[in-house]
This record gives C-alpha cells, structure tokens and sequence, in this order.
C-alpha cells in the first residue's frame, strides 16, 4: 500500500498508460476525467488517496508524473526543464481529458492556473499552490535548515542542475504535520527537481496572462493550511484573491495534508465542493 494509505479502490482497477515520454495512472470511477498533478521533487504517489477516494465518488482520476519523474522517463538535462515544459506535458494529457476537473498541489498548483488560462476545464483546484506572476513568492518562516538548503541547492542553480531533496530540511518544513515514522519513508519517494523550474517560481517567471482567469466561468478553489511552511497561508489567500477563487481553510494542516492524517475528511472536503461546482457551473 503507498505512503498516502490509499482508501479501498473498491471494483476499480488501477492502470496506466504512456502518453511519449509520461507515465500517467488511472483509476477509473466511470465519470468525469479529473487530472491531479504533483508538485517539486513529488509523483503521482501523493495522490493516490484522493484518487480511491474520487474514484469511489465515480470520477475517472488520472494522475501524470511529469516528466524526468517516475514513472515517466529519466532526463540526463532534468535540472534545465523550464515550467513551461511542465505546462506542455499537463496540456498534452488534457488533450485526451476534454473538460476535466484539473487538481495541481504546490508547483502543480502554479502549473495548472497556467493550463487553466488557455484551456477549457470543467473545475479549477489549487492545493497549497505555488504562485504565478501576478502573486509574489512569500518567504516561508525562517528556520536554520532553510538557509543550509538554499546553500546546498546553489551548485546546482549555478549550473542549471537537479536540486534533490535534503531531509532534514523536508522534517522542519514539509513534513511538519506528518506522524515522525512517516518521513524516511515518504522521503524515499521524493526525487530531484529541475532547478530552472524551482527558480522561476521564486522570480514570478510563470506568466500566462492570468487576469483571464478572472472572467472564466469554471469554478475555482484554493485549498489552504495553516499550518504550510512552504506556500504559506497569506500567500494562498492571496492567490484566492488573484484568481477569484473561492478559499478553503484546512486549520493545523501542512503542506503535503493528502497524505497527512485525517487526509480522508480533506478529500471529502474537496468532492463536496466539486460537486456543488459542477452542478452549478
């Protein structure tokens, strides 16, 4: 069973098929194609809780690892991956999803508000999303391990490298609501990220003229903890404002609350307003 202590998939049956170089899995609930995608350094793995548990509300969930991430292919040149590569791999599975609910966490949330301002989607969810331009990145609470992880990481920024993951760093700012036995084995999961996509992130590089997003018609919902040390809370508000989005508050939850204990009332969360949203829209 994978760290995020899947619900039962029921009568569903896990696949995945290869669109050229991605890995997407597929749990299909017979309904409406929803699209999750990972943030930095994760993989489909974090999601596969709310996929039972969105198959089992009778939607077709399917999650990609984008590229240079398993199960997708290896890059030799991952560390130079722009986020507008990110953003080409989520339109090249959309193009088999028409009017899919689209679900981003963290650089998957920046990712997924620049698909949604060219792209028809049915409903628009941002998880503890990373911002765009328009929305400045908010330096997260100062702890010792932040700034040896920036230095750590610099070498690879210099050359345009991976930047992997350093656990005690992830212990203190990711994995801060995560049960302490939890973290070696959810660290083990997390590979390298593209350090030219890390970067232009934190300098507002993602530009997609988002004030269309305004007037869009689907609905739009940003998922906050108050607890998130990495996209922290006044930055999500915000991004709620930016994008006329609504904003649900989860109290004491982190960054990574879909795997956090109690990620199954989170999930629930999340239908009941998808479903108000698609019926409404």
């Amino acid at each position: 069973m994978p760290v995020a202590r899947s619900a039962p998939a029921g009568a569903h049956t896990w696949s995945r098929y290869r669109l050229g170089m991605l890995q997407v899995d597929r749990l299909n609930g017979g309904g409406r194609a929803v699209l999750f995608v990972h943030g930095a350094s994760a993989g489909p793995w974090c999601w596969r809780g709310f996929m039972a548990r969105f198959a089992a509300a009778g939607y077709d969930c399917h999650a990609l690892a984008l590229r240079g991430h398993p199960p997708s292919n290896p890059m030799q040149a991952l560390g130079r991956v722009r986020l507008l590569d990110y953003v080409s791999d989520i339109h090249h599975v959309l193009e088999r999803l028409p009017e899919a609910v689209l679900i981003g966490h963290s650089m998957g949330g920046a990712l997924v508000q620049a698909v949604a301002a060219t792209c028809e989607v049915a409903a628009l969810i941002l998880a503890a999303p990373a911002p765009v331009a328009g929305v400045r990145f908010y330096r997260p609470p100062w702890h010792p391990w932040f700034p040896v992880q920036a230095v750590r990481a610099l070498p690879a920024v210099l050359g345009r490298g991976v930047v992997r993951p350093h656990l005690p760093s992830m212990r203190r700012m990711v994995f801060n609501r995560l049960p302490r036995e939890q973290h070696q084995q959810v660290f083990s999961r997390c590979g390298p990220e593209s350090s030219t996509a890390l970067l232009g992130l934190l300098r507002g590089r993602l530009n997609h003229e988002l004030d269309s997003l305004q007037g869009r018609a689907f609905k739009r919902l940003v998922v906050a903890g108050t607890a998130d040390r990495i996209c922290v809370f006044p930055m999500q508000r915000e991004i709620a404002r930016y994008q006329g989005a609504e904003l649900l508050v989860l109290i004491d939850r982190a960054h990574m609350f879909m795997i956090e204990p109690g990620w199954e009332r989170c999930a629930d969360w999340l239908l009941s307003w998808l479903q108000r949203a698609l019926t409404t829209a």
